[in-house]
């Protein structure tokens, strides 16, 4: 069965072969022999600027791609930097405040863990909702460059963002 197959696509191969040598390239000759010289040197000159223009156009387009794409990414940088300044400094004015409240205040803190969660979920409700999702998001936020800054943000969010589930 495969043979016969195998036998049948051969046979139409040799019969397209048969057809290109008798019929195409006779009416090919016959073509090019009507056609000036000069025409096919205007035709090749026309499609060699056509793709000149194609070619220009393309990498002016790919540079045009790669500036925004770059300009996202600094911008992406410079936003996740100003996050992973912004929160710790905040984190941190909400820890002089509880210190400001008083000893009294401090120690009951220390001594009753769940009053020092709440007091963690206000310090966490103060954030503004662009904040929150920066935090619930440096988890998963990997580079290079900002790899080390945003492990230190992780950790120093961690009970936050912990506390705030509990809620």
């Amino acid at each position: 069965m495969i043979a016969s197959q195998i036998v049948v696509c051969f046979a139409f191969f040799g019969l397209c072969g048969l057809g290109v040598v008798y019929v195409a390239l006779p009416l090919a000759r016959q073509v090019v022999a009507a056609v000036p010289p000069l025409a096919f040197e205007l035709a090749a000159l026309a499609l060699t600027a056509v793709l000149a223009v194609d070619a220009t156009l393309t990498v002016c387009t790919l540079t045009e791609v790669l500036a925004v794409v770059e300009g996202v990414q600094a911008e992406f940088d410079q936003r996740m930097q100003a996050a992973v300044q912004t929160v710790p400094a905040q984190i941190r004015s909400g820890a002089e405040r509880l210190r400001e409240e008083g000893s009294e205040r401090a120690g009951r803190l220390r001594a009753g863990g769940a009053e020092y969660a709440e007091r963690l979920r206000e310090v966490a409700g103060h954030l503004s909702a662009r904040q929150q999702h920066i935090l619930h998001n440096a988890r998963r936020f990997r580079t290079d460059r900002m790899g080390a800054a945003a492990r230190r943000l992780t950790d120093a969010l961690n009970g936050i963002v912990r506390g705030r589930g509990r809620k």
